[in-house]
């Protein structure tokens, strides 16, 4: 894994720092730092794919992205999936999600009181997604499953 770590830093010399937050390099980067002590032959072989690619948009004047997205979206499910690995800020947008599902719930309960209040509940929703996606977060901090 040492490999692609040192093989991307090569090749943030050739990208501007729009295209390095465009493809999550330092993501990318923490992602291949968990897996230094494990050996998976699928996991690896989507290290090197995506090292090919980020070599290839570095030589490119017009860069596509979207397989290199692809890609990676695929090897991030894989880590989840596998090795319960999952990317800094996934937990908490999945329970703001979560929360403003139930926050659109509970404001247009509260629409037959007043129909000002879908707001309301809307906010109250987001933040107690907020609220658990932040302990989700810290406990998997601790866990040491955050890249």
């Amino acid at each position: 894994m040492e490999y692609y770590k040192e093989k991307i830093h090569s090749l943030l010399s050739r990208l501007n720092e729009k295209q390095i937050k465009k493809m999550e390099l330092n993501t990318l980067l923490n992602l291949i730092e968990k897996f230094r002590d494990i050996n998976d032959i699928e996991i690896e072989s989507s290290f090197k794919k995506l090292v090919t690619l980020i070599a290839e948009i570095s030589n490119e004047e017009k860069p596509s992205y979207r397989e290199y997205k692809s890609d990676f979206s695929i090897l991030r499910k894989l880590a989840r999936k596998n090795y319960g690995f999952i990317k800094k800020g996934a937990l908490s947008e999945e329970s703001i999600g979560f929360g403003l599902a139930i926050g659109v719930a509970i404001g247009a309960g509260m629409t037959t009181i007043n129909s000002g209040m879908m707001g309301v509940g809307i906010a109250i929703g987001i933040a107690i997604g907020a609220g658990i996606g932040s302990k989700r977060e810290k406990e998997a901090l601790e866990k040491g499953i955050l890249y």
